[in-house]
């Protein structure tokens, strides 16, 4: 299927959106609490946004089901609301979720990529731009953080990087004075 307008569409507090074979060819807000549930693995962007809008602990959450799930196309997910609990998470055990490279994902709020329990057997593969941008810390942690991409810290920001697995293959950026880039919570770059 596909969603096109002009117009945004939104999951409201507490509500849950099942997708399957889906196109956003508009944007798409996911209010606290909210949740988008890729049940098929495959989410496919085109000129699109997925606007992940915490503000609490409850979190707003984009997860994806499936051993070889897929976030593809051309748009963004935006970190939004004033919460930190922004999830772009993998739910099936074992499986892999891949941010192809036409994909940003970034602020201006905080956020999580991966799983937020390191004990999940998860992994994620940046093909895309996930980064830390004015006013936000984002996390990016797996049993496997694959980067094929670009890892980047901007504006005095913190970027945190759990079982990188090849850190030489793709780009780990710092932009501005002050910005942070920590793997495995560790080593500070």
């Amino acid at each position: 299927g596909r969603l096109d307008g002009s117009a945004r569409y939104q999951v409201e507090y507490s509500k849950n959106l099942y997708l399957e074979q889906m196109t956003l060819g508009a944007d798409l807000i996911v209010a606290d609490y909210g949740r988008v549930h890729v049940t098929d693995g495959t989410l496919t962007l085109d000129n699109a946004a997925v606007h992940l809008q915490s503000t609490s602990t409850n979190g707003a959450f984009l997860d994806f089901d499936g051993a070889q799930a897929l976030l593809t196309g051309t748009g963004e997910v935006l970190f939004e609301g004033n919460g930190a609990a922004n999830w772009v998470r993998p739910i099936t055990a074992d499986g892999v979720l891949t941010i192809d490279s036409g994909i940003a994902i970034h602020g201006p709020q905080s956020g999580l990529v991966g799983t937020e329990r390191l004990d999940r057997e998860v992994s994620v593969v940046n093909r895309g731009r996930i980064a830390a941008e004015a006013g936000s810390n984002v996390s990016v942690q797996a049993s496997s953080v694959r980067n094929e991409g670009l890892l980047e810290a901007q504006a005095s920001q913190q970027l945190y990087v759990y079982n990188l697995t090849n850190a030489g293959v793709g780009t780990l950026k710092l932009g501005g004075t002050g910005s942070s880039l920590f793997l495995d919570n560790l080593t500070k770059l």
